[in-house]
C-alpha cells in the first residue's frame, strides 16, 4: 500500500496554472503504477521485491515538477510587478 500512496499522493499544484502539470504527472505515475500492479498479478513474472523496486526507480524519473506552495505564486506575481521586471514599463510597437 506505501507504493501506491508514494505513486499518487501527490501535492495539488499551487494554482490553477500549475493544474495542468499535475495532471499530466499524476498520469504517468498511474500508469507506472498499473505495470507495477499487472506484473505482480502476472503468476509467471510475480516478484514482489523486484516490482516494488522497479516501480519507486520509475518514481523517482518523475518528481513533481510544478508549484505546490502558494507562497510561490505570490512570489512569481510579485516579481512579475517589480521595477525592472521583464515588459514593465514598455510597450513594443508591432
Amino acid at each position: 500500500m506505501a507504493a501506491v500512496t508514494e505513486a499518487v499522493g501527490i501535492p495539488y499544484g499551487a494554482s490553477a496554472g500549475d493544474q495542468p502539470a499535475y495532471q499530466k504527472l499524476l498520469a504517468e505515475r498511474v500508469m507506472n503504477l498499473n505495470v507495477a500492479l499487472n506484473h505482480l498479478g502476472d503468476r509467471r513474472l510475480a516478484d514482489p521485491a523486484w516490482s516494488l523496486r522497479h516501480l519507486r526507480g520509475r518514481l523517482a524519473e518523475l518528481p513533481v515538477n510544478y508549484r505546490t506552495d502558494y507562497a510561490e505564486v505570490l512570489a512569481d506575481m510579485r516579481s512579475r510587478r517589480e521595477p525592472g521586471s521583464a515588459g514593465e514599463g514598455r510597450h513594443e510597437q508591432g
